[in-house]
């Protein structure tokens, strides 16, 4: 007679789970249909609110991402036991709500149990079945338990998803499955990704050349030859932005139609991150590269907000299209020179930050691939900011997509080096400065600050219909600068024509003239001109 088994417990008691013998445990009624969630509203949630670590049984969770390498979601959405003394579970995960391009390890709590490589490690062997879908449909699904409640109609269309399959009986005698209770504890699925878009190999983008298309998912690809163009930072914003659709219909992501991005712009920013650098430990590595799992629910400015920080990313507007500029020292080629002559309003000149912005170290986490944290947050070494005459005051940096303390140290120091340069110059500026943007570089010669081509950076630029106001602070209102009033030139009004007399006749104090029509019959009404409008203009 076989084993008598615990009761099969998953984790904690959830309200909704129930169980049916001799069928298996659901999750609920509603996720039976097994059909992607593409409808519903973002929360505005903070980034990381759920623990990819954990398995996750509620039916109403926002979708999933997976930009680069990293962690998966475990999103269970159908479990059931069956066999005899139902000593087998089926396990059904989502893991992202788009094509992945790869689950390469999972673990079971502390220890490795399955490798894309080699299958299941020798402390489950026996125990544990895995198998993965990168992105499910007609052709491509899993059948779990023996009731058929779960199969081809469940296909979780366009996802990324898991089965995993646990013995609860022990093999022998002699031997214990290491899941007498079923799966329980914390699993975490790694691996590679969303695909993304790439604008220079996209042959209707100017300057680009290839089959790839913006609002074509099909065509987006996660490596080109042996380059992974999913870890591309650029990219994985601008995926982001144009949202992964599953049947023409958003599943992650913003959604945002590709005519309100500028592509060429994304491009050239996707070419500064693969450009090489020299790591002290490494060698030559990419210049940024990162991953970031999140899900719908985030507020869509954090997500950007920590792709921009991996990559000193900068959000440009021109013309209404939305881009990206990446902060690289670009003093040696300025784009414009200015003079006294293009400032044609008030100005000032604020040399250093309040001390409560001047930072004597930076500090902060990033995403330690390896190690006890497995994509879990890591201390990053304190970055110093040469300023002995203050007292601490650390600037807490963190770079949740960062994956390497390399990258993050790099990024530290050009925070630090932006920090030390602090001055700001706010003015109002005639017609030339239409032709700058954010982030450019001018010379600027300006005679009261004694200025000869002095360097500076564009921060923020307002424009107005009656000008320019050209500033570099952090302001939200540009300053208001008086204007010359436009005065009433009787001489030149149509009433002079209907009084007989000539627009640049001589008037003098005894002459009567037509200055005005009166407001009720519309007719001419006479007065005479004082002495302190005239000649006005």
């Amino acid at each position: 007679m076989g084993k008598v088994l615990r009761p099969l417990l998953i984790i904690t008691a959830v309200a909704s789970a129930f169980l049916v013998p001799g069928i298996g445990w659901a999750v609920s009624a509603a996720v039976a249909s097994g059909a992607v969630s593409l409808g519903g509203r973002r929360s505005g949630q903070p980034l990381g609110a759920c623990d990819p670590k954990s398995i996750n049984m509620d039916p109403r969770t926002k979708r999933k991402f997976l930009f680069g390498q990293g962690l998966f979601f475990a999103d269970l959405r159908y479990a059931e036991a069956y066999g005899t003394d139902q000593a087998m579970v089926d396990y059904i995960f989502v893991l992202a709500a788009h094509r992945s391009h790869a689950v390469d390890e999972i673990w079971i709590g502390d220890i490795l149990a399955w490798t894309a490589g080699s299958g299941v490690t020798s402390d489950f062997s026996g125990y544990l079945t895995v198998e993965i879908i990168l992105e499910a449909g007609a052709a491509a699904y899993h059948t779990a338990g023996s009731s058929g409640k779960w199969g081809a109609a469940q296909r979780l269309t366009g996802c990324t998803t898991a089965k995993l399959t646990v013995k609860r009986s022990a093999n022998s005698k002699t031997s214990q499955s290491p899941f007498p209770g079923g799966l329980s504890g914390a699993v975490a699925f790694i691996g590679r990704g969303m695909p993304v878009y790439d604008p220079a190999r996209d042959s209707t983008v100017p300057g680009g050349s290839g089959s790839q298309r913006a609002n074509d998912c099909t065509t987006w690809a996660w490596s080109v030859g042996s380059v992974e163009r999913g870890r591309n930072t650029a990219l994985q914003q601008l995926a982001y932005r144009l949202g992964w659709r599953i049947n023409g219909r958003r599943s992650v992501g913003l959604g945002m139609a590709p005519g309100r991005l500028n592509l060429a712009e994304y491009a050239a920013a996707a070419a500064i991150c693969d450009e090489s650098v020299t790591s002290a430990t490494l060698g030559p590595v990419r210049r940024f590269e990162s991953g970031l799992s999140g899900t719908d629910g985030d507020d869509p400015d954090q997500v950007i907000q920590a792709l921009n920080t991996a990559m000193n990313g900068q959000v440009t507007n021109r013309g209404g299209q939305i881009g990206l500029r990446i902060a690289v020292n670009n003093l040696a080629t300025p784009v414009l020179r200015l003079t006294d002559d293009d400032v044609i309003g008030g100005q000032s000149w604020t040399p250093a930050a309040p001390v409560s912005e001047r930072f004597t170290v930076v500090r902060g986490e990033f995403t330690n691939p390896s190690g006890q944290t497995r994509f879990g947050p890591a201390a990053i070494p304190d970055l110093d900011i040469p300023r002995p005459s203050l007292v601490p005051r650390p600037l807490t940096y963190d770079l949740p997509a960062v994956q390497s303390q390399q990258q993050a140290q790099r990024i530290f120091k050009q925070v630090a080096q932006r920090n030390l340069v602090q001055g700001r110059f706010d003015g109002a500026f005639g017609i030339r400065a239409r032709l700058l943007d954010r982030h450019d570089v001018i010379e600027f010669d300006f005679t009261p600050l004694g200025w000869a081509a002095e360097l500076l950076t564009v921060e923020d630029i307002q424009r107005q219909a009656d000008g320019s106001v050209f500033a570099w602070d952090e302001s939200d209102t540009a300053p208001v600068v008086p204007v010359v009033p436009v005065k009433f030139d009787s001489r030149k009004a149509a009433s002079w024509l209907m009084a007989g007399i000539a627009p640049e006749a001589d008037v003098t104090l005894d002459q009567p003239v037509v200055s005005r029509l009166d407001d009720h019959t519309g007719q001419a009404v006479d007065r005479r001109i004082l002495p302190q409008i005239i000649g006005s203009g």
